[in-house]
This record gives C-alpha cells, structure tokens and sequence, in this order.
C-alpha cells in the first residue's frame, strides 16, 4: 500500500546522492534491502532507465538490485516487469547443452555421457568409483576429476537442491580424488572451486552458493575457499554483489575459527 510507495520514493531520492558519498559496501546492503522489499510488493518501483543509472554507482545498485530480484523470483516473470532497457542487467544464460563437449575427447564424451546414466541411477560411491577407474585407465587423476566435475554440475543445475544432493550422494568420491596426491591437495581444491566458477560464470547466485556448499561437505575448506575468492580471475567480479556477500560470510566463519 502506501507504506510501499513511499519506501520506494525513498530509494529514489537516495540515488540522486549515491555517486558522490556512497561506498559500495553501503550500496551493495541497500540493494540487498531493497531487492528484499521488492519481492514482496510484486517488484513494482518506478524503475529508473535515464542514462546515469548505467554508469558509476548507480549502476553497481541497480546491478545488485537486480541480482537479487532474480534469487528471489524467475526470470521470467522480472523480465515482464522491468523495462526492457534494464534486461542488460540479467546474466546471460549459460548454455549447458555444451558443457559435455567442451576440451573432451570423443572418449571422453562417451564415458561422461555413460556417467550421466549411472548418476542418474543412483549407483553407489563404490560403484561409481570403479566405474571410473575401468572407464579412463591411465587417464590422469586430474582428469577424471574435470570430468565427473562437469557431470554432477550439468545434472545437478535444475535446482540448487539437486545439486545438494549430489554433493551429499559423491562429495566423498570427490573428496577421494582431491586428497590422492597429499602434495596437491591445495592445488586440486582450488581446480574444483575453478571448475564451480567456469560453469556458473554467469549466474550470480550459483556463485554465492556452491562454493560454499562445497565447504559444507568437507570437500574444500575456507581457507582454499579464500584463495579462491582473492585471486585474479575473481577480482574482475569485485563490482558485483555476491563476492561481498560470500567475503563477509567466510571471514565471519574464519573469526570464529580462530577464536576458537
């Protein structure tokens, strides 16, 4: 009602003072109020399109507003509510009917799309693991890794749940291949965390959420998490929302580690 229109108004006038005095921690936490807000008011707002909302600051909230909107709706229902100029601002669906061909051999292909199947049957950890070790021979440890990577994100990208419950059903065949080389554990957990971010590179909230998941089943710890986080190819996305959400979150986490 009334209560709505005149919150949104608020956030109106603020924008006009965002460019200058603002900070992006500050903005990213009012979009992230607002994104809130807007989910439960059907994102009705009188959605600004002039063009000093696509540059600077302005751009970085209406960007995170957006992010959120999409974690919290589909797309396709705020794509019919937001002004087609502002669909510049919704991530590029990836195009996950590739995912198997890509860098694969034709070998390769034909063992991850028999993978597919036995995921599918819910085969057991043991099963899957011999499976693999038939299947590739001498292909290298890493190698398999890449590609059971690649078909537990493919099959588990319906829905974040799905994905949950293939970490829990094979974390601990992953987690296997990570820790058999005791000289490359760091370096095998950070191939995963890479794997996670290649795939969902365009989904903002895949990104806020996976890698953490990961951390929850024991499959990479916080520490390669950080590394992860902090290193060059993740420092071009320092603009966007989740990677402040998702740094918060883990030195919160390392704090109460080390006061421990």
């Amino acid at each position: 009602g009334g209560y709505a229109v005149v919150l949104s108004a608020t956030v109106s006038m603020l924008l006009s003072d965002m460019e200058n005095n603002w900070d992006v921690e500050a903005i990213f936490r009012l979009a992230s109020w607002f994104a809130y807000h807007l989910s439960n008011v059907g994102f009705v707002w009188d959605w600004p399109v002039d063009q000093s909302m696509f540059v600077g600051r302005k751009s970085l909230f209406l960007q995170a507003v957006i992010s959120g909107c999409l974690r919290l709706s589909f797309e396709e229902r705020l794509k019919a509510v937001i002004p087609v100029e502002l669909h510049t601002f919704i991530p590029r669906d990836r195009e996950l009917d590739t995912n198997l061909s890509e860098s694969m051999s034709s070998a390769e292909r034909e063992v991850a799309r028999n993978l597919v199947s036995r995921v599918l049957d819910k085969i057991s950890v043991s099963e899957l693991e011999h499976y693999i070790s038939q299947s590739f021979g001498m292909t290298r440890v890493e190698r398999r890794l890449d590609i059971l990577m690649d078909v537990l994100l493919l099959l588990g990208s319906e829905t974040l749940s799905h994905q949950m419950v293939l970490w829990e059903r094979y974390g601990s065949l992953i987690k296997s291949f990570v820790e058999r080389d005791a000289g490359n554990v760091d370096s095998e957990r950070l191939r995963i965390l890479n794997i996670v971010g290649d795939f969902w590179k365009n989904s903002e909230q895949h990104l806020s959420v996976l890698p953490e998941q990961l951390c929850l089943y024991g499959i990479v710890d916080d520490i390669s998490y950080a590394r992860w986080l902090f290193s060059e190819p993740r420092m071009t996305s320092c603009t966007q929302s989740w990677i402040w959400e998702v740094s918060l979150r883990l030195l919160d986490r390392l704090t109460a580690q080390i006061g421990r």
